[in-house]
């Protein structure tokens, strides 16, 4: 019977980690102002395989690509492409309806938590 409730809890966690997944997955958009008043767009790509790719001006070229993994409503990621930063974030994340927001828990790349260390995208 511990056996049976183990094996229960270890199913139960890893659907729990696919559903986060699962919810993740697609495209996302947003845009932001950088310190010269510049605004960019930009499209966000999280993939079932547990890969990202950042379209910056969201015109079709991935110019950083990255690993995640969820835990609960925690995503780990890591650039591996297109940036000089290679650390991991964590971010605590939200879905509701068609709206991510992402809020930094700790990133080891200052630049990339967006404006007061939260992100905010809708689905492309």
């Amino acid at each position: 019977m511990k056996y049976l409730w183990l094996i229960c809890l270890g199913l139960f966690l890893g659907t729990a980690n696919l559903s986060a997944q699962s919810q993740l997955a697609g495209d996302w958009k947003t845009s932001f102002t950088d310190e010269e008043g510049q605004t960019w767009k930009l499209k966000l790509t999280m993939k079932t395989d547990q890969t990202y790719v950042v379209d910056f001006n969201a015109d079709g070229s991935a110019e950083i690509e990255g690993t995640y993994s969820t835990k609960g409503n925690e995503v780990t990621i890591q650039d591996v492409k297109g940036s000089e930063c290679k650390g991991k974030g964590v971010y605590k994340f939200t879905i509701e309806g068609d709206g991510l927001l992402m809020e930094a828990i700790e990133d080891a790349c200052p630049g990339r938590k967006g404006p007061d260390g939260k992100m905010s995208f809708t689905r492309a």
